[in-house]
């Protein structure tokens, strides 16, 4: 009798224990909160990482726009003014470092041929995309029958190339990622010779040369 009287007790304990327990939702919510938090954490830091991301590549797209720009509104340009082009525009990469930029800004020549020619290209001091030299081969925007676009036959066209390794604020959880972009404009103050650099290799009359008209 003894014996039953300590098993009733002891279920009784464990009863009111179990009633406790099933009344403290504290531990649930903790023991929850414990399984999602990982998951909360990492879907942040990938939000946070991806808005970096998208920001970096609209400053390069910006970036390849505004190098195209300030060359077309010009009609010499010399290899201190490049320079100062490139500082200009890589500004516009900002708050990102530009440690690991390139640009490439290229004069192209629509010649005889119906045929993309460099006239002139200048790497920013980084390094550049491409290396051109004068009068290489280099593809004209086409529309969808194969025709040239932007340009007629000894008219040029400015072609600015951008290149960025960016680099995650996560570090090692995140892989490197080559941002890139170009960007095609017409030169707004001459038709032809269009923008001249002979520091660069252009020609002294642009793309009104023999060596691009025959």
């Amino acid at each position: 009798m003894f014996e039953d009287h300590r098993h009733k007790i002891a279920a009784n304990i464990f009863t009111r224990f179990m009633r406790r327990l099933r009344r403290n939702e504290q531990g649930v919510a903790a023991l929850e909160f414990a399984m999602i938090a990982p998951i909360m954490i990492t879907l942040y830091m990938g939000s946070i990482e991806l808005h970096h991301a998208l920001s970096a590549d609209r400053r390069v797209t910006d970036l390849a726009g505004a190098a195209a720009d300030l060359v077309a509104q010009s009609s010499e340009i010399t290899s201190a003014q490049m320079t100062n082009i490139f500082d200009a525009a890589s500004t516009f990469l900002k708050p990102y470092g530009v440690a690991n930029l390139k640009i490439t800004v290229t004069s192209i020549c629509h010649d005889k041929d119906d045929k993309g020619r460099v006239d002139w290209s200048a790497n920013y001091t980084n390094g550049g995309v491409h290396s051109y030299s004068h009068m290489d081969l280099i593809d004209l925007p086409l529309d969808d029958d194969g025709n040239p676009v932007l340009t007629i036959r000894g008219t040029s066209l400015i072609l600015a190339e951008v290149s960025y390794d960016y680099t995650s604020p996560l570090g090692k959880y995140v892989h490197n990622t080559i941002l890139s972009d170009h960007y095609y404009l017409r030169p707004r103050l001459k038709e032809t010779p269009s923008v001249i650099n002979t520091d660069a290799g252009g020609s002294p009359d642009g793309c009104a040369n023999s060596d691009f008209q025959g």
